[in-house]
């Protein structure tokens, strides 16, 4: 019996993760954008916004979208009050998105915006004392610090600067240690920021970690493909990800490539490539465990796309992280009508949230328990669940009957 149900198990894994491989096509961009090449995308992990960027009919864009994944809908919002720009770059923290450099009608740009998420109003901060640049290297810390360097402009660069959100301040650091270049890709992974790739003398896959508390620069394991340049990169989850962009000739690759960094082995993992060849200045984020991937160019069709992709990234996670004894929680009842009581053992920590499957592996909701109660609105049949507590993840079957 214990053999029958490790196959059972070990089918629906197979299930979820053959699912959490596919492409998932969205609304895309509204028609009057045109599609177009380095917008800037950020997150407070409830809507994306979606802003400036250019094509091949306007040079460089001031508008500005959001994005509201429950309806799968945009929302055009006011203008971007800064200099309409291209080939600029944002993040974000857990209450606000940042925005700054990039290329205007006037050339190059230094400044920096910040836009708070609760109100959804912008302020100008004090802009950089470095060379205005155009897509360089620019990451949001966990300790209140953004961190931009690199980039082009008059010639590629190197330096690297720190920003003080709380002092509204920036103080040179360390120089990049290797080659100067444009367009890195970059990820924040804990206390620390890693920079790499890109477009200098020639086109890169290295890959280096800077540590702000000795102010030093490490470098770490190459990307194990091709060089490349101009493709949309984000962290989650403690790890990083790089995604699509073009290769060691400055071209489309044939695929859409997108590989994880994992800092505590120091190591690359290719995951599923995104649908169609790679794309030239593209964007993404994650959001609530999902990857949202827009725009770019399309070297075989000669277009700016406006499309929106995603992809459940969240899904691959939940497979690596440890598995919990299942006997440390409990649902009942269970055959139920929908409503459920959830116990569990303190030893597994908190619960966070619920993801439901259906037999096939597809995932169907995310649940938010309340008073460690849920309900589940299903039709009569059996469904897989998985709970993720803050120390692992423990799945349970249960029977819906009406």
């Amino acid at each position: 019996m214990k053999k029958c149900y490790t196959l059972i198990f070990l089918l629906f894994s197979s299930f979820t993760m053959l699912f959490a491989q596919e492409w998932e096509e969205k609304a895309s961009l509204p028609a009057s954008l045109n599609g177009r090449h380095h917008p800037v995308m950020f997150t407070d992990n409830e809507v994306a916004y979606y802003l400036t960027g250019a094509n091949s009919t306007v040079e460089s864009s001031d508008d500005f979208y959001r994005y509201d994944p429950v309806t799968d809908t945009w929302t055009q919002l006011d203008d971007f009050p800064g200099v309409a720009r291209g080939f600029s770059i944002g993040v974000q923290t857990p209450t606000k998105g940042y925005i700054g450099f990039g290329l205007a009608q006037s050339g190059p740009l230094n400044d920096l915006w910040e836009f708070d998420f609760e109100t959804e109003t912008w302020t100008e901060l004090s802009p950089c004392p470095c060379d205005p640049r155009f897509h360089p290297a620019f990451l949001a810390s966990e300790d209140g610090k953004l961190y931009m360097g690199l980039g082009g402009g008059n010639g590629n660069k190197n330096d690297w600067w720190q920003y003080d959100i709380a002092t509204d301040t920036w103080e040179e650091k360390a120089t990049f240690p290797s080659f100067v270049r444009h367009h890195p890709y970059q990820f924040n992974i804990g206390e620390y920021q890693y920079v790499g790739m890109g477009h200098g003398a020639g086109i890169y896959n290295d890959l280096y970690r800077y540590d702000s508390t000795t102010d030093t620069w490490e470098q770490m394991a190459d990307l194990p493909a091709e060089g490349r340049v101009a493709g949309a990169q984000f962290d989650y989850n403690g790890k990083g990800y790089v995604l699509s962009g073009d290769g060691d000739d400055h071209w489309f690759m044939d695929e859409g490539e997108f590989w994880e960094y994992d800092p505590e082995m120091d190591s690359w993992t290719q995951l599923p490539s995104h649908p169609g060849r790679s794309r030239w200045a593209p964007a993404a984020l994650v959001m609530q465990g999902i990857v949202y991937f827009s725009s770019g160019y399309d070297y075989d069709n000669d277009i700016y796309i406006n499309d929106l992709l995603a992809y459940q990234l969240e899904e691959v996670m939940s497979n690596v992280n440890e598995t919990i004894d299942e006997s440390l929680l409990s649902i009942f009842p269970n055959p139920t009508a929908g409503e459920l009581t959830i116990e569990l053992d303190l030893s597994i920590g908190h619960l966070e949230e619920i993801l439901v499957f259906d037999v096939l592996g597809q995932l169907l909701d995310r649940l938010s328990p309340n008073n460690n109660t849920i309900h589940l609105n299903l039709p009569t049949g059996q469904y897989q669940l998985e709970f993720k507590t803050s120390e692992g993840v423990v799945n349970k079957k249960v029977q819906i009957l009406k």
